[in-house]
């Protein structure tokens, strides 16, 4: 099975570490996908139980509420015939997602069909996520097993630098590169021997870029900037490629001012990524980002122009 489907609604399957999921580029059901997905990854609790007792399913970034607004209820019928064919019905749903277009009002018998067909899909696949270096992990050495679980994983890791992923494509990556133990601190001399022994240079990469970003969040330089300090709002990618990067002065303080700036930055929430503009002394800043993870923009890249 590729795809979930209802009447004539077609929502891709993409598969992740822990099971299949929706693409969510689906046009016009964005919202409908990302709820589904955060249902069952944990990002929404008990979605399920609370579809089954009509009752309201809300979190900081996603809501299945009960009763629709009147500007969402104004047009959703027609908008539901469009996607599907079927007609909308008075049990419904309104979903709506912090950073995705939207929102959507759902029969709600549709919304428990297709939870419940990808729960199944989820718990009909076998689990076969690499252990190897996560926190609960034997310190033994490897079997051929976790060997190849890390090479399919180098692998979507050295594909997602070529090809350009889709938002879920990327999200999903980086959660399996964070739920396989990767982003660890513990350990992570014994990784990246063992990695650069397998030969999978992209997923070192990500090490030493966990590394660098958890360094980076306690570091002075940067809390004169973030004071609040907490998870830093810039992406694993900049630190992959720091390097390639040239900054004014220190390089700490750089990506702290950088960092601070994006923070204060009126950021659409339907982007999903974009520049945003600052100044560095007389001299003006480009600041690329994207959310990685789906929900905060995080600092992709920052150059000086001119």
């Amino acid at each position: 099975m590729d795809a979930l489907t209802y009447g004539d609604l077609r929502l891709p399957l993409v598969e992740g570490g822990d099971g299949p999921v929706l693409d969510t580029g689906a046009p016009g059901a964005e919202a409908l996908a990302w709820v589904l997905n955060a249902g069952v990854s944990g990002d929404l609790p008990d979605l399920l139980g609370a579809l089954e007792r009509e009752e309201p399913a809300v979190t900081e970034f996603f809501a299945a509420e009960r009763t629709p607004t009147p500007d969402e209820l104004a047009g959703a019928a027609e908008r539901w015939r469009e996607l599907t064919g079927a007609a909308l019905g008075d049990d419904v749903y309104a979903l709506r997602v912090a950073f995705a277009p939207g929102p959507a009002v759902v029969p709600r018998a549709v919304l428990l069909e297709l939870l419940q067909e990808l729960l199944g899909l989820r718990a009909r696949r076998s689990e076969r996520r690499p252990r190897l270096f996560t926190a609960d992990a034997p310190a033994t050495e490897p079997g051929e097993w976790d060997e190849q679980l890390m090479r399919e994983l180098e692998e979507r890791a050295a594909r997602a630098d070529v090809d350009a992923p889709t938002p879920t494509e990327r999200l999903l990556l980086l959660r399996d590169v964070e739920r396989a133990g990767i982003l660890e601190p513990t350990r992570r001399a014994e990784r990246l021997r063992l990695l650069e022994d397998w030969g999978l240079g992209t997923l070192r990469s990500y090490v030493l870029a966990g590394a660098a970003r958890e360094e980076y969040a306690g570091d002075p330089s940067r809390l004169r900037h973030v004071p609040d300090s907490g998870e830093p709002w810039v992406s694993l990618e900049y630190f992959r490629h720091e390097r390639d990067t040239t900054v004014p002065g220190d390089r700490i303080d750089w990506l702290g001012f950088c960092e601070r700036a994006l923070r204060d930055a009126p950021i659409d929430p339907g982007w999903y990524e974009g520049q945003t503009y600052t100044h560095w002394a007389d001299r003006r800043v480009e600041i690329s980002w994207r959310r990685d993870d789906g929900v905060v923009p995080a600092v992709l890249r920052a150059a000086i122009l001119g």
